[in-house]
Formats: C-alpha cells, sequence, structure tokens
C-alpha cells in the first residue's frame, strides 16, 4: 500500500528538471487519493487476508496497518523533496532516529508489557508519524493537493509505480506463497533469515540507492560523470556487501546462534541462500536507481517484470520440494535482474566489457 501510494510521483518529481509548487500539488494530490482507495480496499479485504494466513485473529491488524497508508504518503512526498536536493544527511538523521527510537524503542517496550504483534504496528505508527512531521519542518511545502496537471509527470509517475508495485511484489509476495506452500512455521524462519540477512545494509542500500538516483537525474546529460560514478558507487557497494555476505553464508549457522541463540538454527539452510542474494539485491538497486536516474524508466520496468515472473513461477514450479530446496530461486532471480540491467546500463553509458567487470577487482580479491 505504501509502495502504491507513492504514486511513483515521488521518483517523477526528482528525476524532473524543474519543478514547480503545481507540480507538488499533482504529486500530492495523487498520492493522497490512491491512499485513501488502497486503505479502504485493504480494510474491506481484512478478513480474507487474514483467513489466507490461517489466523482470524489478524483481520483487525491489517485493518489498522491499511489506514497507517495515508500519513505514509505525505511522508514519502517530503522525504523526495529533500532527495531530490540531495538533503541526504538530514533524511538519513530522520529515518535512523525513527527507525530505532520510534519504531524499536516503542516496539520493544510494548512487546515487554505483552502487547504481541499490536507493538509492532502501534510503533510502526509512531514512526510513521515521526517522520511525517520531521519532514516537513524541514521540507516544507503546499499541502493543496490537486488532480490535473503535467502530463509528462504523470507518465513518468505511473510508469514508476508500475517499478515500484513490481518491487514491492518481489519483496513481499514471497512471503505470502512461502506461507501459504510451506506454512507459517517456514515463514518464520525464512522470515527470520531473510531480515537477519537484510539487516546490516538496509539502510545502506536505502541511502545508495536514493543518492545514486538522485545524483544521475542532476547530471542527466553529462554522460562521462554519470558513468564515472555509476563505477564508483558500483565499486563501493561490491566491496561492502561481496566479502561480508560470503562470509555469512558459509556461516549462516553460526550467525543465527550468536545472534538468535540455538532455538533458531533450522533457518540455516534458508538463511545461506538468502545471504547469498543480498549482494545481488544491492548491485540490482544501484544499477536500477542510475538506470532511472537517466530517464529509462520504462527498461528498467520491463526488466523488474521479468524478473518477477522468473521468482513467483520458480516459487510455484518448486512447491513440492523442500523449502530448504526452494529458496535458491531467490539468488537465481535476483541474478538475472542484475544481468539484464547490467546489460542495459553498458549499453546506456556506452561503456566497454572491461568497464563492467573492473568495479568487482577490490571486493573479488
Amino acid at each position: 500500500g505504501g509502495a502504491l501510494a507513492d504514486c511513483g510521483f515521488g521518483a517523477a518529481l526528482i528525476q524532473k528538471k524543474e519543478i514547480s509548487s503545481a507540480d507538488i500539488s499533482l504529486a500530492l494530490g495523487w498520492s493522497l487519493t490512491i491512499a485513501v482507495v488502497i486503505a479502504l480496499i485493504v480494510s474491506l479485504m481484512a478478513p480474507f487476508l487474514a483467513n489466507q494466513f490461517g489466523d482470524d485473529s489478524l483481520a483487525w491488524m491489517f485493518t489498522v496497518s491499511a489506514f497507517l497508508i495515508i500519513p505514509q504518503a505525505m511522508g514519502n512526498l517530503s522525504t523526495n523533496l529533500l532527495q531530490r536536493d540531495l538533503h541526504m544527511k538530514s533524511i538519513q538523521i530522520i529515518h535512523v532516529f525513527a527507525y530505532t527510537v520510534c519504531f524499536g524503542g516503542v516496539a520493544t517496550t510494548l512487546a515487554i508489557l505483552g502487547w504481541g504483534g499490536w507493538s509492532l504496528i502501534i510503533a510502526y505508527a509512531v514512526q510513521t508519524v515521526f517522520k511525517v512531521v520531521a519532514t516537513y519542518s524541514i521540507c516544507r511545502h503546499t499541502l493543496r493537493p490537486r488532480l490535473k496537471g503535467d502530463r509528462a509527470l504523470i507518465h513518468f509517475g505511473l510508469k514508476s509505480l508500475a517499478n515500484d508495485l513490481t518491487n514491492w511484489s518481489m519483496d513481499n509476495l514471497d512471503r505470502f506463497l512461502i506461507g501459504k506452500f510451506w506454512g507459517l512455521y517456514s515463514l518464520g524462519l525464512y522470515s527470520v533469515a531473510f531480515n537477519l540477512s537484510k539487516a546490516p545494509l538496509g539502510i545502506l542500500i536505502y541511502t545508495v540507492q536514493n543518492i545514486a538516483f538522485a545524483s544521475a537525474a542532476r547530471l542527466h546529460g553529462n554522460l562521462a560523470a554519470v558513468r564515472k560514478g555509476f563505477q564508483v558507487v558500483l565499486a563501493a557497494m561490491a566491496l561492502a556487501t561481496l566479502p561480508l555476505f560470503a562470509i555469512v553464508a558459509f556461516e549462516s549457522a553460526t550467525v543465527l546462534h550468536i545472534v538468535y541463540g540455538a532455538k533458531w538454527i533450522k533457518a540455516a539452510p534458508y538463511m545461506t541462500a538468502l545471504a547469498a542474494s543480498i549482494p545481488l539485491i544491492s548491485l540490482g538497486s544501484i544499477t536500477a536507481a542510475i538506470l532511472r536516474g537517466t530517464g529509462a524508466i520504462g527498461i528498467e520496468l520491463r526488466v523488474q517484470v521479468v524478473t518477477a515472473v522468473v521468482f513467483f513461477s520458480g516459487l510455484v514450479i518448486l512447491s513440492g520440494l523442500s523449502l530448504a530446496v526452494a529458496i535458491w530461486i531467490v539468488p537465481a532471480a535476483y541474478l538475472v535482474r542484475l544481468l539484464l540491467l547490467l546489460a542495459v546500463v553498458r549499453d546506456r553509458l556506452e561503456l566497454r566489457v572491461m568497464d563492467m567487470l573492473s568495479p568487482f577487482r577490490g571486493a573479488v580479491v
């Protein structure tokens, strides 16, 4: 819902060279409209969604979570405007404080007090409201929504929306399929393994991806600068992910034992495959951000759709096998995505094969 509520207009505002208050009003109007519609749809579907997970008590959690999409949409707009002006330090401070204190602190406190799953939802509400207030206080903008305006902005926004929806589906629908085919116990092990694998670099990936997108949009037309920037950021991300997650993949049982204790050791086979996925996800995200920044949102969308088809069809086809085997479709799908994106960027930035390989030398060593 949060991905849909943005309507892709955040990316459209960042990518457009010059924006006006009318453009911001247009983005706000579409975001709020879609957010309200999605909130109503999800709340109406709450009993069905809860039933899919075999727990009717989840219906109220789905309903309350649905309406958090509306303030999230407003916060996304302010964050995107800050990102457009490359105020990354402010965004990072806000996001880190919101996650560690507003979400982590509140959730932990409520969990200790026995609030169960509601501790996560209430904490997310506190986190969302804080981000809305904090980002708007730094980047004050018009709060007058409108639905008519620049057609080019709407066109880019809708393509970006489709792209974000595809990304969201790959990040979330795998849990739905795993819960349906392999049960909630396996889903719990999978989720713990995936979250632990992604947690160390989640914020870094988010930040670097946003910087790469905003910078590429600003430098669009200066091919040499975009080319050099892409190689530098690719090398940095490869160095940050490949060695670390090679270790995590080989020592998944040890990592789980240290962090969560012996009772989670059964998640080790899942964590091995998921740890192998993280460098592929990271490098693909950076490459996609550069591609989007240069205006090739349509090409990026096609790559994402192909990847999603490989991913979900693979899970369905392998549903008769154990999850420890089927889970290897995750790194396979993200490898396909990375290779396709690199091939497109190579042509778009006029890079040689050696130019594409050289950023990985340090990481391999």
